[in-house]
């Protein structure tokens, strides 16, 4: 990622993910050998129990929505392709890391300040 050179990035007030989608498809334009990032969004599920009252009904637990994005602003010139993913996921608070052939892209853990 660190070959891959983009020439200009002009993203103004756009969501994560489409920030995200163009990284990707920039990325793979130019790239020296068209390698492929393939990426994944990926939201920790996390459930709400809500305990009940002796002879009340138990309620089902609900599904904890995932955590809300922030728009993203990234204006450069000749960007590497892992310094643009990293710009993007500081602006929305997310963290990337390399798993086999793909790139997992999470929410930053609470208290975790550096990029793996």
């Amino acid at each position: 990622m660190n070959r891959t050179v983009i020439p200009e990035v002009d993203l103004e007030n756009v969501k994560a993910e489409d920030a995200l989608k163009f990284w990707d498809e920039m990325s793979r334009t130019y790239h020296p050998q068209h390698f492929k990032f393939v990426h994944v969004i990926s939201y920790p599920i996390t459930y709400t129990v809500q305990t009940t009252a002796p002879g009340e009904t138990r309620r089902v637990p609900a599904v904890a929505p995932p955590p809300t994005s922030h728009n993203v602003t990234v204006r450069r010139k000749n960007i590497t392709s892992k310094r643009l993913l990293d710009e993007i996921c500081r602006q929305d608070n997310l963290v990337w890391t390399i798993m086999g052939r793909a790139i997992i892209i999470k929410p930053k853990p609470p208290g975790s300040d550096a990029q793996p």
